[in-house]
């Protein structure tokens, strides 16, 4: 905005005198006009003047044309770059992923109504932990940079049709990490879970917690590579 004062000042100081000018004149003699005639006319010659303003606003330079098809070109090379990286994590391990986190949710409602969980449940649980990390590090900048924002960007669709998906939000993306983060494998091996940890495992592993949506998501994102390769 700065820019564009600095560049155009003298055009709307002008614009802005003749403006003024206009106003006065059809004010003395606003009789003999129609009122819309007169907000017509006064509008007239700044909307005109406005009309070189806005050429002399893009000032494009080779150079600049130069910088942003290099852009273009990194920006391009590294959502291919993302979208590889996790196509390769989908064909490897969504599969496994996904059975992991019916152990977390098995465990949680084992919790919650107060029922004993197997031994190979709780070792899958607490082993199982550094993988749900690595698979959300492979998969996230895809997701949360180039699916999702394609995905929800409907504009005025939006209004007419209310498409309800369960997928994870594309504010989710740093709770989810943080979460993650912040979960332990002694949570699995405590005989008495405080009410945090109660709440960090609804969070994320009840039947529509955050790691479900997660993997329905990448599950999504899966399918369209299949629908590609066909």
């Amino acid at each position: 905005m700065k820019i564009f004062f600095k560049k155009n000042c003298k055009a709307l100081v002008m614009l802005l005198i003749i403006t003024i000018l206009i106003s006065i004149l059809y004010y003395f003699c606003k009789e003999s006009r129609d009122i819309f005639n007169s907000i017509e006319s006064i509008l007239a010659i700044p909307s005109l003047i406005l009309s070189f303003i806005v050429l002399k606003v893009i000032d494009i330079k080779p150079e600049n044309l130069d910088a942003y098809h290099r852009l273009r070109m990194m920006k391009d090379n590294e959502k291919k770059e993302n979208k590889k990286k996790a196509k390769k994590a989908f064909e490897e391990k969504l599969n496994e992923i996904k059975e992991l986190n019916k152990k977390y949710s098995q465990f949680y409602s084992n919790i919650i109504h107060n029922r004993d969980t197997a031994k190979s449940v709780i070792n899958q649980c607490s082993d199982g932990l550094e993988k749900l990390r690595e698979f959300f590090e492979e998969t996230k900048k895809y997701i949360f940079k180039d699916f999702l924002p394609e995905i929800k960007n409907l504009g005025e669709l939006a209004t007419i049709d209310n498409i309800n998906v369960s997928i994870v939000a594309l504010e989710d993306e740093d709770l989810l990490r943080d979460k993650l983060n912040e979960i332990k494998k002694e949570l699995f091996t405590n005989a008495q879970l405080v009410d945090s940890d109660k709440e960090l495992l609804n969070l994320l592993f009840n039947y529509n917690g955050l790691m479900q949506k997660y993997l329905n998501t990448c599950g999504h994102a899966y399918k369209e590579f299949e629908e590609e390769k066909r």
